[in-house]
């Protein structure tokens, strides 16, 4: 694989500002069809983000095949690579409402974390430069007169915490489980901090790399950095 072109700065601002022209571009559309239904917002914010990347750069959506070995079977492709030269930077998008309304079940929490889980995993294990899980929030606790850039933070990292020990504890992560690919999903779980509470202290690289709240949309992103 080539050297890295870019600095990590360079990479993390780079998102931010996708992300934030993205919002821009399909804000109001993003939030009339929120109202209404969940499936397709994931779609309408990435139609707006890899528009928002600049045109030096090449966009992709690869067959994860195609990236290198993962210790499960995975197919389907990657939301976005994003190409400049022989640098390659995978993303992968997911959209969470907080509080979840979902999949309430204690043995049906993994809507989000097993995504979630599974994205940032095989993400590390492409090969790839560098590579980000993008959670778009929203809900009633984006909504909250108050709300911070870090207290959303907290907010998302907290209900990931709840979702996977009720999982562990009741659901589809109990320790009944053999599966290869729920291995895979504790695993990568315990990696990103989500087995601990906000903040979790004992990581010693970074996790959350940016975050970013738009109040008149009520709406939040958060750059989950991978590699």
């Amino acid at each position: 694989m080539s050297e890295r072109p870019f600095t990590p700065i360079q990479i993390r601002n780079g998102l931010r500002k996708a992300c934030s022209t993205a919002f821009e571009r399909c804000g109001r559309q993003f939030s009339r069809h929120a109202q209404s239904r969940r499936f397709g917002l994931e779609k309408i914010f990435q139609d707006s983000f890899l528009a928002a990347v600049p045109d030096e750069w090449s966009k992709d959506e690869t067959r994860r095949s195609t990236l290198g070995k993962i210790p499960i079977e995975r197919d389907g492709r990657i939301d976005a690579l994003l190409r400049y030269g022989d640098f390659r930077l995978g993303v992968e998008f997911k959209v969470c409402v907080l509080p979840r309304q979902r999949d309430l079940s204690p043995k049906r929490v993994l809507y989000d974390i097993g995504q979630i889980s599974l994205d940032h995993g095989c993400l590390k294990h492409y090969s790839i430069n560098s590579a980000y899980c993008i959670v778009i929030l929203y809900g009633r606790l984006v909504e909250m007169s108050g709300t911070t850039r870090q207290r959303v933070v907290r907010h998302f990292h907290n209900a990931m915490f709840v979702d996977y020990h009720t999982s562990m504890e009741f659901g589809e992560l109990s320790s009944e489980c053999s599966d290869r690919e729920r291995r895979f999903q504790i695993q990568s779980i315990k990696e990103i901090g989500f087995d601990h509470p906000f903040p979790p202290d004992h990581r010693k690289v970074r996790l959350y790399d940016f975050c970013q709240l738009n109040n008149r949309l009520n709406v939040a992103v958060v750059g989950l950095w991978v590699k």
